[in-house]
């Protein structure tokens, strides 16, 4: 609900900034772009009966190809921030993600549109672990170690936006990404205790500005 909001207020803002913006019937959509974003990205965790989230800054680089102003195709990379909270044990914890996937637009004037993204990206979560203690086979020995542990898969995620165009190669936008899916261990461990898999769910709202070529 929170991030919901702020993408609403957001959509407001930039079709403010349209309302007082100057026509201009001679910006292009079309052809690549490239760019980044930065938001609020909010990560749940469920496995079985239990589940916790955690917020924190997600990071993001974009860019595709506009075939017309209402079809196109775009790829991004995804980066959060640590989620790991307090755990003991875990230096650091994070999602990322890839995704490519159709891209349809609707215009709202030369300078405001909205857009929407449904298609499949590949979540991958990761653990970086500072020390691991077992004395296994080292009798009372401690043996430690610096290594990680990821669990991936394909999930599906859905994307709606409002993009401004700036000038004509420079547009601003305000993103609702929503990823969710099944992920499954990488590798199995035997001195770890390991989850199989679990269920994710990234809700990520952004920022983000892109030049056009």
């Amino acid at each position: 609900m929170y991030l919901t909001k702020r993408l609403l207020m957001s959509c407001c803002l930039l079709a403010s900034l349209n309302s007082y913006a100057e026509t201009s019937p001679g910006i292009d959509h079309t052809g690549w772009y490239v760019g980044g974003a930065l938001g609020a990205n909010n990560s749940e965790f469920e496995v079985d009966d239990f589940s916790f989230s955690e917020d924190t800054l997600g990071q993001q680089i974009y860019g595709g190809y506009n075939f017309n102003q209402w079809f196109g195709i775009e790829a991004n990379f995804f980066l959060s921030g640590d989620v790991s909270g307090d755990e003991v044990g875990i230096r650091d914890a994070y999602f990322s993600s890839i995704s490519i996937a159709p891209k349809v637009t609707l215009p709202i004037s030369s300078q405001f549109n909205f857009f929407a993204k449904i298609g499949l990206t590949q979540l991958v979560y990761t653990e970086e672990y500072s020390r691991r203690y077992y004395d296994y086979y080292y009798d009372d020995d401690w043996y430690d170690y610096d290594r990680r542990q990821s669990w991936t898969d394909q999930v599906t995620s859905y994307t709606i936006g409002a993009e401004w165009s700036i000038t004509n190669h420079l547009k601003l936008r305000a993103v609702y990404d929503y990823v969710s899916g099944t992920i499954e261990e990488d590798d199995y461990d035997y001195y770890d205790y390991h989850i199989d898999e679990f269920d994710a769910t990234l809700k990520t709202l952004s920022v983000g500005v892109h030049y056009q070529f």
